[in-house]
């Protein structure tokens, strides 16, 4: 939590005054903002810690939100969020996950493998043809892509 008196100028920092970590997870920020009923701005102002400033910038977002943000459309919120912040809340929505460089197909429109694509440098290494990524490569970005909400996961 942020001492009193705190002054939070950076966009990047609306969610600081009320975690302890300055990169809250997602789930966390969704568990205490989320809501079918309240505004996001009147959540936020209800529980912002007091004695913390917040700049006018952070206020007149916060301002323009009054709207109840609910359970399942609050990820979304945070991707939005985040580009207006310039910075990042939540994971991506999708993510493409290539466990091998192989492939036997040949595909014009490949952005690994087609002729029209020559600038890839991995194409002139032959040990990546053969090339899988490790099991607990493949297991750590999984749970990665877990704690920051990736909902789909495209091989």
């Amino acid at each position: 939590m942020s001492s009193p008196h705190t002054s939070h100028t950076d966009l990047k920092d609306i969610f600081v005054p009320f975690f302890k970590d300055k990169h809250p997870k997602p789930r966390s920020i969704i568990h205490k903002f989320a809501s079918s009923k309240n505004s996001f701005r009147s959540k936020y102002q209800n529980l912002l810690p007091s004695g913390v400033k917040l700049s006018k910038a952070i206020q007149d977002l916060i301002d323009v939100l009054d709207i109840p943000i609910p359970k399942k459309d609050f990820p979304d919120f945070l991707r939005a969020l985040g580009a207006v912040c310039n910075t990042t809340f939540i994971g991506p929505k999708r993510m493409l996950f290539d466990i091998t460089y192989g492939c036997n197909l040949d595909c014009v429109y490949c952005r690994r493998h087609s002729a029209i694509n020559p600038g890839d440098p991995e194409k002139a290494e032959p040990a990546y043809k053969d090339s899988f990524l490790s099991l607990d490569r493949i297991r750590d970005t999984l749970d990665d892509a877990l704690e920051l909400m990736v909902e789909e996961i495209l091989l």
